[in-house]
């Protein structure tokens, strides 16, 4: 290819800028404009022909700035600029020149350089065509790797490190739970992490010692336990979190409240599952004891004759009410209740009286104050209208501060004994026959008024006629 041979870059002729309109270089000016990298059209002379936005805004500069000024003062290095220049005029073109632009504010952006020659329809070389890259990113990441490079040792021990710390901290996390069981395994049921806790719990249901890698259900002598475990490790396995109550052990027995979980990979595939254990043998040993002492409580205020009703010694609501003391009071246990109503919602009052029990008498009452108490002036009055008389004896339940958390009392109904105690009193101080005061009522009476303070005391004696004739007949 016939070329002509480039003005001296020297020449301080004034530019005699030919027609490189871009419709010389590219048909498609949108092409031209919408390129990421710079595009640039020079002179013979290295005068800026036409540009792309691309290099307008990395620049900082105007268009009208750039047309028609030196390509090579915006260089960050001169003489490399001119340099390459004359390369592509010499030799045609120049490929993956490292340089720099200088932006506005003077900072630089490293750039790759191609650059060719432009010919005319009569192949003379009438200009350059140049590309730039910016490779500002590249750089950064060529850095970094070069970093990685040169401290990829250190880098990688200070990882291990960091690994095995979280290895130990994750460690002692799982072993610090002296009484929570904490194991791991994969889909074939082989041990992927165990803890100590279940390592010794292994030892003492089934005297086996495991071992990571082993298959869990293998380590298992009991066949009923056997059977327990794949089933709730299968459910596990497909995706289902559960909690169990259940008994294992073939040498010892206990209860063991287990909380069973997959576990997933990244792409949130079940890999696994998980188990947390804990031996609840003394708590169901517990509650069971607990539960039989309920059944026995119940069982005796079932039977009890007395009246048995206890009220929570903060608001006075009640909280038991046996069947005695219900059939007592015609009433169970009634929730509007409270300690300022109970004579009101009970109908309580003193005999021959018709206001309520007064509230700072009543036993249940001062049970709450942590007082203990007794009274036999109770009257009751039930919903079909019938009353017995209550002998009551009250009493604080306190807790281990020695603060009452309940007042308890027990009753009888003794509406039949104070009429028996009555009638013997009557029979006691009058005659049968005649119904009037007897002997023993004169002397006690006698006893009664003999006192200084009724002296004078005076006795006065009569006769009545006929009275042996009446007793001799009668």
């Amino acid at each position: 290819m016939n070329k002509t041979k480039p003005s001296d870059l020297t020449d301080q002729r004034p530019i005699n800028r030919p027609d490189l309109e871009l419709d010389h270089v590219m048909t498609n000016r949108r092409l031209f404009d919408i390129s990421q990298d710079f595009l640039i059209t020079l002179t013979l002379t290295g005068a800026i022909a036409d540009v792309n936005q691309a290099f307008i805004k990395a620049t900082g500069y105007p268009k009208k700035d750039l047309i028609d000024s030196n390509l090579f003062q915006y260089m960050a290095d001169f003489e490399q600029a001119k340099t390459g220049f004359r390369h592509v005029l010499e030799q045609g073109s120049v490929t993956n020149n490292l340089c720099g632009i200088k932006r506005a504010d003077a900072s630089i952006i490293p750039v790759i350089f191609n650059a060719t020659v432009l010919t005319d329809a009569h192949d003379q070389v009438i200009g350059v065509f140049a590309e730039a890259r910016d490779v500002t990113e590249t750089q950064i990441k060529e850095k970094e790797l070069r970093y990685l490079r040169d401290n990829l040792e250190h880098l990688i021990k200070e990882r291990t490190d960091e690994l095995e710390t979280t290895k130990m901290l994750l460690k002692s996390s799982l072993e610090s739970p002296q009484d929570m069981i904490i194991l791991s395994i994969d889909k074939q049921y082989r041990y992927l992490f165990f803890n100590q806790a279940h390592k010794a719990a292994m030892k003492y249901a089934y005297g086996k010692d495991v071992v990571e890698g082993q298959n869990l259900m293998d380590q298992i002598t009991s066949p009923s336990d056997r059977e327990k475990s794949k089933r709730n490790y299968e459910l596990a396995l497909s995706g289902t979190s559960h909690t169990t109550i259940e008994q294992y052990g073939d040498i010892v027995v206990s209860y063991y409240e287990t909380f069973y979980n997959p576990v997933y990979n990244e792409q949130h595939e079940i890999v696994g599952a998980t188990a947390f254990a804990r031996n609840i043998t003394e708590r169901i040993n517990a509650e069971t004891q607990l539960r039989q002492q309920n059944n026995l409580t119940a069982a005796l205020l079932k039977i009890l004759p007395v009246g048995v009703f206890m009220v929570d010694s903060k608001t006075g609501k009640p909280l038991i009410a046996n069947e005695a003391a219900q059939h007592m009071l015609g009433r169970g246990i009634l929730p509007d209740a409270n300690k300022h109503n109970l004579s009101h919602v009970y109908k309580a009052h003193k005999p021959g009286e018709t206001e309520a029990y007064p509230t700072n008498e009543m036993p249940i009452v001062l049970g709450m104050q942590g007082k203990e108490s007794h009274i036999d002036d109770m009257v009751v009055e039930r919903p079909d209208g019938s009353q017995s008389l209550l002998e009551i004896f009250g009493t604080p339940l306190l807790d281990e501060k020695g603060t009452p958390w309940a007042s308890l009392v027990t009753f009888m109904d003794i509406t039949e004994r104070r009429q028996y105690e009555q009638n013997l009193i009557y029979v006691g101080f009058h005659d049968q026959l005649t119904g009037l005061y007897n002997r023993r009522f004169f002397e006690e009476e006698l006893l009664r008024l003999n006192t200084k303070r009724n002296y004078p005391l005076s006795i006065v004696m009569g006769d009545v006629n006929g009275l042996k004739l009446v007793n001799d007949s009668f």
